[in-house]
């Protein structure tokens, strides 16, 4: 017998480092943006997430901050 759980989950994802290992990358550009094959870090984590299982998703941000919040309004304009 399978059983299915249908609960669905609150996020956090930690956003907020200033990506020192990640330089040169990182000097204009916080790392959750930094693009792997051609796609933000940051975006890549959300796709990865099952839809059916969240609820909700918060994201925690320090370093350049709004260029973070911005790219995640215009990815989630996209879909």
């Amino acid at each position: 017998m399978v059983v299915v759980y249908k609960k669905k989950y609150n996020i956090i994802i930690l956003a907020a480092g200033l990506g020192n290992r990640l330089r040169p990358l990182t000097i204009d550009l916080p790392k959750p943006l930094v693009n792997i094959n051609g796609k933000p870090i940051i975006h890549r984590l959300i796709e990865g997430l099952p839809e059916e299982n969240v609820n909700r998703i918060d994201v925690v941000t320090g370093y350049k901050s709004k260029m973070i919040k911005n790219k995640l309004k215009q990815h989630l304009k996209k879909k």
